[in-house]
């Protein structure tokens, strides 16, 4: 079963403008992050930068 990340997108995007913004000065590859939030993967890495920034819900 794929268990999906909760991220709040409506703050990311309140806060940087574009998710892809957030993810390219946080060091974050895009395509890595649509596929963590899809539940499709796993990176340890981004969940403590959306932890950190205070992105899941």
């Amino acid at each position: 079963m794929k268990q999906k990340l909760n991220i709040d997108t409506a703050k990311i995007l309140d806060d940087w403008g574009t998710v892809k913004r957030f993810c390219k000065k946080n060091g974050i590859n895009i395509n890595t992050y649509r596929v963590v939030k899809a539940g499709n993967g796993k990176s340890k890495k981004i969940e403590n930068i959306l932890k950190e920034h205070g992105y899941l819900k």
